[in-house]
C-alpha cells in the first residue's frame, strides 16, 4: 500500500531532503547522483519522489564557476532563457535522474534545492514538466535567479512553485538577469 503525502507537508519534506543532499552519503532508499559540479539525492516518500539538489560547496571551484556563469542561453524546455551555469551543471546528471525516475515511476515528483541547488532544481523541474506527464512541484531555498521573465512566467503557469528566501539574502536577488 502506498501512502499519499499530503500537500501541506511538501515544504517540510523539501527542506529535510535539501539538507540531506549535503550529507556525505545517501540514506535509506535514496540514490545519490553526482558529477564534479552537481549532486542530487532522489528518494521516495509514499507516492512522492523527491529530487533534492545540493548547493555550492565553498571549497569546490567548479561549483563557483557554475554560479558565476550566469549569462543566459535558450531553454530547451519551454520558452525563454536560462542561467547557463545551472543548465550545464544539471546536464551532467540529468540523464541519470531521468533513468532513476523511470525506474521509480512516481505519481508525483517534488524537485528541491538550496542556493545553487535551487537553480538546478528550477531547471530540472522545467525539463521534467516539459517532457513528462507526471505531477511536478518545486520548492527552492535561497535560490538565485535562474531564468529570464519569459521562462519564469512559463514555469509559474505550469509548475506549482514555492520560493523560500530570507529577506536579507543577497544571493536571491542576483544575478540581475531577466530584470529588464
Amino acid at each position: 500500500m502506498t501512502i499519499s503525502l499530503p500537500h501541506n507537508l511538501l515544504d517540510d519534506v523539501a527542506a529535510l531532503r535539501s539538507l540531506n543532499a549535503y550529507a556525505d552519503d545517501a540514506d535509506g532508499d535514496a540514490t545519490r547522483i553526482e558529477s564534479d559540479i552537481c549532486q542530487c539525492d532522489i528518494a521516495s516518500i509514499g507516492d512522492t519522489t523527491v529530487v533534492a539538489f545540493r548547493g555550492t560547496r565553498p571549497d569546490h571551484i567548479d561549483d563557483w564557476f557554475a554560479d558565476l556563469s550566469f549569462d543566459l542561453i535558450e531553454s530547451q524546455s519551454g520558452p525563454g532563457r536560462i542561467h547557463r551555469g545551472f543548465a550545464q551543471s544539471l546536464e551532467t546528471v540529468y540523464p541519470e535522474i531521468v533513468r532513476d525516475l523511470d525506474w521509480r515511476d512516481p505519481r508525483r515528483i517534488l524537485v528541491t534545492g538550496h542556493s545553487k541547488g535551487g537553480g538546478e532544481a528550477v531547471q530540472c523541474a522545467g525539463r521534467l514538466q516539459y517532457i513528462n506527464g507526471r505531477e511536478i512541484t518545486l520548492t527552492t531555498f535561497g535560490c538565485p535567479r535562474a531564468t529570464d521573465r519569459k521562462a519564469a512566467r512559463w514555469l509559474h503557469e505550469h509548475i506549482p512553485h514555492r520560493r523560500i528566501v530570507h529577506c536579507a539574502d543577497v544571493v536571491t536577488r542576483h544575478p540581475r538577469i531577466g530584470a529588464k
